[in-house]
């Protein structure tokens, strides 16, 4: 199977610079993304943890369900200081938002993506689209973690061991609303500290991020608007760093 994603001109050329092999990506902070799913993913999990209340008979003055997501006045998740920082990829090409197919589509070899991810400590992370089975698997896992969280409406905390944080993070990553599903996204995932992020200006946007080497091999090909001078910029780019243009830039005739 192969997975595309889009990257800017600007951060492709600068991944090449250190000539060695590798593409350095920028996974981004996904809790500060534009178009981001978190929202969502966690507006079905706090719906769970209503239902198991509402199943249970549980008083609205004994309720869980308010318990806060994030710490307060950040977008960072309670419980482990822990960024999820993501590059997201496409099984359907055709699907790309429109506002990034401007921009450089590299498609990738999955299965030795993946293999990458188990030599680097990465995940790569499948969406799920499917709502209501998404509630249904966390009022499961809510009926065994509901005794492990701790909420008076003002405090909050959690016995050892818990696995509820491991929700917030699957709400985050891989649950997305339904309209989404023809894009068929992946994510390469990565879990960094925020103070061991990187931080650049894109598009007049300060972001967050964290650096990826991803090794070529895994590079099945490249494509971009092939009107006007950047396209022959790029294939000058890839010669420039010892690449074969002919070999990845699609529509490029020797």
């Amino acid at each position: 199977m192969e997975l595309t994603f889009a990257i800017g001109l600007d951060v492709f050329a600068d991944g090449l610079k250190r000539n060695d092999g590798l593409l350095y990506l920028e996974l981004e902070n996904l809790l500060y993304a534009e178009n981001s799913n978190c929202d969502y993913g966690l507006s079905l999990l706090r719906d769970a943890v209503a239902g198991y209340e509402q199943q249970n008979g549980i008083a609205s003055e004994d309720s869980k369900r308010q318990i806060p997501f994030f710490r307060d006045n950040r977008r960072l998740l309670i419980g482990p200081e822990v960024g999820l920082f993501v590059l997201r990829l496409y099984g359907n090409r055709e699907a790309i938002p429109v506002s990034r197919k401007t921009e450089l589509l590299v498609t990738v070899d999955s299965h030795k993506l993946g293999d990458f991810c188990l030599d680097e400590n990465l995940y790569l992370l499948q969406c799920k689209y499917d709502e209501q089975r998404s509630r249904k698997q966390f009022m499961e896992k809510i009926a065994l973690e509901y005794d492990n969280i701790h909420f008076d409406g003002e405090h909050f905390g959690f016995i050892p061991g818990t696995q509820f944080f491991s929700m917030l993070y699957t709400a985050c990553l891989e649950i997305c609303p339904p309209d989404w599903a023809k894009q068929e996204e992946w994510r390469l995932c990565a879990f960094r500290s925020p103070s061991d992020a990187e931080f650049v200006r894109r598009k007049g946007t300060l972001r967050s991020v964290s650096t990826v080497g991803l090794p070529f091999g895994c590079i099945v090909s490249l494509s971009y608007d092939t009107a006007g001078s950047q396209y022959s910029l790029l294939a000058d780019l890839l010669e420039r760093y010892g690449l074969d243009p002919y070999r990845y830039l699609e529509g490029l005739k020797e």
